[in-house]
């Protein structure tokens, strides 16, 4: 049997990972689709905002401001009843203003803007438009239509704008919040895959790996992309699409040139943006080289004060220096010329189509309110193109974050289970390593290591090494497999022991980094519900622990470990202990905390590992001669090799790097 997660797929490219990263989202199939569909929901009142903003701008260059309109009229309410006199009405107004001007036809001259204004103000069978008319009218005239101000259909459209702008606003809410709790459910399932594979892989440090660095920076980047990639993605390309078909409908052929004009600009954009980034990724590479150089002459000063090649050297390091900033120049220099290429591109291309709709509106094959619409609807496009792009860019930065993360998902376990397992009982004859090899990263910590420690007996291990030692304590307990060599519980291969059976039959005392965050009393009792609260009372009693632990002001219920109250290392030891005790292992792996011989704690904690050592087998890391007295035998590890093993007396009159280890206290 293979681990979970031995037949994922390895990952060989950063486009394929960030796929990887996106198959997430059918777990989120219902928040996803809310975010597009509200994201591109969310570009139709902005559509239809331009489109009355065009409809109000040509109202006001037709009649809207007409001293007529407003003066010469005793009754708008009831022109306004009337459609077809209305029409006349307004005709006559303006050509008594401007004789030159062609006869008035609001349903051909106005373009788009005439076609919905009839469709929406001149029709009689639009009831719920006169509707709203005939309440607006008096109240805009504060019940009398003489005093009329504002044109009703003005007040109309500024009330579509609002109504529009809020509804844009609601829909553009809903889409974010939609599109943030999809990513986030990605990102927690990636979290949960990263925790559950570093416990299959075992201790990180010791196999070189970074569990913790992939858990938050990486995937906050990702988390970022992925709600860009349904919120603003979605929003942006329906904003192209539906911005570009708002401009058609106004004028095909000003439209068509205003679409040839952004593709030309973006395509100088890019092919200028590719250019510049290479050159200046040329120069600050030749600045890297540079400043390299410069610093490892820093390295170098006891070299260059014994060959007394201060000046030489000196003005070496000056010139890369130097090189170094004018490389770094050449690179922004390089980047501020691509710029002004570019904008300098696209402000000719754009004045180049603005001077086509300004001859378009003089020669009156356009009105000057839609031109303004179809400008707006140009600019938006440019603007959610721009858009697209950064979240292309985006996506590929977040690519090698997707990459990396993946990369340590597909790593495979230092411990395997395989098919034939066997659950082990308590240690009953001995614990053999015979001939095991560690390693970390590249550094070999065991080499060839071969011990026996027999049931009930206790091993002092002692080195200046501590990383060799507390390798050796991840052996018992399939933390991480050996390079070479085997390990055998009761002559069983702990390689078909299987694991769950086999770490309850060992416990670890330490006083640093093994509390999680909870309760003294979660601690204790390590999750077990079956253990009652007397019960972890009793063991912290049997550890000596009870009375220190009631001192607290909340006792038992102290909050301690990552982020909780700060506990001394003793205490910490303590906690562990009692934790060990609870479980009755028949291995206890113990390593000592540091504290002062002679003092309280000193006595107390010689008392409490004579309890818990009583009958045991144990591997103990010692730091006093007290303790060490518990142990039946000390191994001497040196160089990640059992350097001697034997009993105290022994070993400080034969061993030299005994006698030094114990001069320095371990």
């Amino acid at each position: 049997m293979t681990e979970q997660g031995q037949d994922r797929p390895k990952t060989t490219d950063t486009a394929q990972a960030l796929q990887r990263v996106l198959s997430f989202l059918q777990f989120e199939s219902a928040d996803c689709l809310s975010a597009r569909l509200m994201a591109a929901l969310a570009v139709l009142p902005l559509t239809l905002l331009l489109l009355a903003s065009g409809i109000g701008t040509e109202w006001l260059t037709r009649g809207g401001q007409i001293p007529a309109f407003q003066n010469q009229s005793p009754s708008i309410q009831s022109r306004l009843i009337d459609a077809d006199n209305y029409k006349i009405w307004v005709g006559k107004q303006i050509e008594t203003l401007a004789p030159d001007r062609s006869p008035w036809n609001p349903s051909e001259d106005l373009g788009i803007a005439g076609l919905t204004v009839t469709a929406l103000a001149w029709e009689r069978n639009t009831a719920l438009f006169w509707t709203a008319m005939n309440w607006l009218v008096p109240f805009a005239s504060q019940g009398d239509p003489r005093n009329l101000s504002v044109p009703p259909l003005l007040i109309s459209l500024g009330a579509l704008c609002v109504g529009l702008l809020i509804t844009w606003i609601i829909l553009h809410t809903l889409s974010e919040l939609s599109a943030s709790r999809a990513a986030s459910g990605v990102v927690t399932r990636l979290r949960l895959a990263i925790y559950h594979h570093a416990v299959r892989l075992g201790d990180p440090e010791l196999a070189g790996l970074d569990a913790k660095g992939l858990f938050t920076p990486q995937l906050a980047q990702l988390e970022e992309v992925l709600r860009r990639m349904l919120g603003t993605k979605t929003r942006c390309i329906t904003g192209v699409c539906s911005f570009g078909v708002l401009a058609l409908i106004i004028d095909r052929w000003l439209a068509l040139a205003g679409l040839a004009t952004l593709g030309l600009a973006w395509a100088i954009a890019m092919l200028v943006r590719e250019n510049t980034r290479a050159r200046a990724s040329f120069y600050e590479n030749q600045s890297r080289q540079s400043l390299k150089l410069a610093c490892d002459s820093v390295s170098q000063t006891r070299l260059t004060r014994a060959l007394c090649m201060e000046v030489p050297q000196h003005l070496k390091v000056e010139e890369w220096l130097d090189s170094a900033e004018a490389s770094h120049i050449s690179s922004r220099r390089t980047l501020s010329l691509g710029w002004l290429m570019v904008a300098l591109a696209i402000t000719i291309l754009c004045s180049g189509w603005l001077f086509l709709s300004t001859c378009e509106v003089h020669a009156r094959a356009i009105e000057a309110g839609l031109a303004g619409v179809q400008a707006a609807a140009m600019g938006g496009m440019l603007i959610w193109i721009r858009g697209l792009g950064r979240i292309r860019s985006q996506g590929n930065e977040s690519s090698a974050a997707a990459h990396e993360i993946f990369e340590y998902l597909d790593k495979r376990a230092t411990v395997i289970p395989t098919s034939e397992q066997e659950k082990t009982g308590p240690l009953a004859e001995a614990f053999e390593l015979d001939s095991v090899t560690v390693s970390q990263g590249e550094q070999i910590l065991l080499d060839h290591v071969s011990l026996v420690i027999r049931a009930g007996e206790k091993m002092a291990l002692v080195g200046l090494d501590s990383a060799q030692k507390e390798a050796l304590l991840l052996l018992p307990g399939r933390l991480v497999s050996p390079l070479t060599g085997d390990l055998r519980w009761d002559r069983l291969n702990i390689r078909l022991a299987e694991p769950t059976s086999l770490r309850k039959q060992i416990g670890v005392v330490s006083g640093q980094g093994q509390l999680f965050h909870g309760t003294i009393l979660e601690n204790i009792t390590a999750g077990d519900c079956a253990i009652t609260e007397a019960q972890a009372e009793e063991a912290a009693s049997v550890a000596r622990l009870d009375g220190h632990v009631r001192a607290l002001a909340h006792g038992y219920k102290t909050i301690v470990g990552p982020h909780g109250k700060v506990l001394p290392e003793v205490l910490q030891f303590q906690i562990t202990l009692a934790r060990a005790m609870l479980r009755n292992p028949s291995l206890l792996l113990v390593v000592e905390p540091r504290i002062e011989t002679g003092s309280d704690s000193s006595d107390i904690l010689d008392d409490a590992l004579s309890r818990a050592l009583a009958g045991k087998t144990a591997f103990v890391c010692p730091t006093r001669l007290s303790t060490l007295s518990l142990c039946d035998q000390i191994a001497v590890i040196d160089r990640g090799k059992v350097n001697a093993v034997g009993t105290h007396k022994p070993l400080s009159e034969d061993n030299a790097l005994y006698r030094h280890m114990l001069r320095t206290g371990f």
